[in-house]
């Protein structure tokens, strides 16, 4: 078992990553102590992995809410219901809610728990590879606005993460490709040496050997958690993280969330990003190809459909990182080299997409 400190003071909390769920039952079981619990999982996802739940707490430790699944969750109106289910199980200010499945249940609990009773405890249990790696950490949660992605939310830290790398057998070749589109980022913005360790393991990781699985979720957490400590509420640092969510968020959009995995969308928008860097002079040719080759060995170099880029402008104007006016993207100098940039206008954000799009 690994363990990594998010060392955020009094909100500071431990990632633990293991092999098997089981593995932490006795952390678990520390952390609750007493207390209530309620979970929150999806009925897919519950059949799964509940029973693990079961001999690590005891079926009677706990109350489980049932939300459907997909990101048509992610909504005030099942907000909503899940409040009213606490409340009629009398769940007490010192109850803990834990987020039993992928981002759209740890993003949905985690905004739960900071409005319940003006803020209550949660644990994050991720299910999927890009949950592991990056929804469940770092306190960002929130709720979908129809014309917008994640516009409702909170920062509101979990009291800790517990990981077990044996939940991907049962995740879909899809879902664990998508969540590799949010590993290979971190090495986008921040590592080139863990890009290039990307780049040399790609058969086993696809192959889930658990040496280079164990690797790669603990860099990437212990990457997100670093750069969280230096900024919690994506003042400056944290924004680079983003690198490929603007663009993406706008996709999502474009879908109606439906029929496009987040993953699959971020590496579109990393896609574009790197094009773009490429045409404002700050990244290589060679370098665009090696992040095109790496997003393509996990079938993510694809896209949906042709998009229209006056509908992707309209989506990208309702990104919440804008500020002031300005049109705020996440862009590469080189692999392992984020930075913000500012775009000056629609007329420029046009230009640049439609080059992007015709690289496609």
């Amino acid at each position: 078992m690994l363990k990594i400190n998010v060392a955020l003071g009094p909100k500071s909390y431990p990632i633990y990553i293991s092999k098997d769920l089981l593995d932490l039952k006795q952390q678990l079981m520390t952390i609750i102590d007493q207390r209530e619990v309620a979970i929150i999982s999806s009925k897919k996802i519950a059949a799964l992995h509940i029973k693990k739940i079961h001999k690590m707490i005891g079926a009677k430790r706990f109350r489980l809410i049932i939300v459907p699944d997909g990101e048509g969750a992610k909504s005030l109106l099942t907000f909503e219901k899940i409040i009213d289910q606490l409340i009629d199980l009398k769940i007490k200010r010192d109850g803990i809610l834990i987020a039993l499945g992928g981002g759209v249940i740890g993003d949905l609990t985690g905004f739960t728990a900071a409005c319940y009773q003006r803020g209550i405890d949660f644990i994050q249990i991720p299910t999927t590879l890009l949950a592991q790696v990056d929804s469940s950490v770092g306190g960002k949660t929130g709720v979908n606005h129809p014309q917008a992605k994640n516009m409702i939310g909170a920062f509101h830290q979990p009291i800790a993460v517990l990981t077990s790398i044996g939940c991907l057998d049962t995740l879909p070749k899809r879902q664990f490709n998508a969540g590799m589109a949010e590993i290979i980022k971190y090495g986008a913005v921040q590592d080139k040496r863990f890009f290039n360790y990307l780049l040399k393991n790609i058969k086993p990781i696809k192959q889930l050997n658990e040496p280079e699985l164990t690797y790669i979720i603990k860099k990437s957490c212990h990457i997100k958690a670093t750069i969280v400590e230096e900024d919690e509420k994506e003042k400056g640092k944290r924004a680079l993280l983003n690198f490929g969510h603007t663009f993406g968020h706008a996709i999502e959009y474009i879908h109606g969330y439906k029929g496009i995995l987040h993953g699959e969308a971020v590496a579109n928008g990393m896609l574009i990003a790197a094009i773009i860097s490429h045409k404002l002079d700050f990244l290589t040719n060679k370098e665009v190809i090696q992040i095109r080759e790496m997003l393509a060995s996990y079938g993510l170099d694809k896209f949906k459909r042709r998009y229209d880029v006056s509908q992707l402008i309209d989506a990208i104007l309702l990104d919440k990182k804008n500020t002031y006016n300005q049109i705020r993207i996440i862009l590469l100098n080189k692999i392992g080299g984020a930075f913000t940039y500012s775009v000056n206008n629609k007329k420029e954000l046009d230009f640049l997409l439609k080059h992007a799009l015709q690289q496609l």
